[in-house]
């Protein structure tokens, strides 16, 4: 007995449940990177893993994965970390300037 299934047109059906993807972005001087396992299951499992402190998020995640998908054993890790700091520049005569003032009153004259 064959079964007809009908697909949405805006979504392609899904072949395949095995799959990895990681991505990652930065922004406001942060770094996150998400990296998905996922194989197939009869159900949705899902097992993620959120860096210490972003507990609070656990249960949105859950409810974005699982309105996306609907079976299979998904790994989901994430990872945050302060992003690439822009370059300091020391503007060199401002600095031996502020230096001349403080050791001039050190000296208790002025500069």
């Amino acid at each position: 007995m064959s079964e007809k299934r009908t697909t949405n047109a805006k979504q392609p059906e899904c072949l395949s449940m095995t799959g990895y993807a990681q991505a990652r972005h930065e922004k406001h001087g942060w770094a996150v990177r998400v990296t998905v396992k996922s194989v197939n299951h009869r159900f949705l499992d899902v097992k993620m893993r959120l860096p210490e402190g972003f507990d609070l998020y656990d249960l949105r995640l859950r409810q974005i994965v699982r309105e996306r998908i609907h079976r299979g054993h998904l790994e989901i890790y994430v990872n945050a970390e302060p992003g690439t700091a822009a370059p300091v520049q020391v503007n060199k005569e401002l600095a031996q300037a502020y230096l001349r003032a403080a050791e001039s009153l050190m000296r208790g004259t002025r500069a």
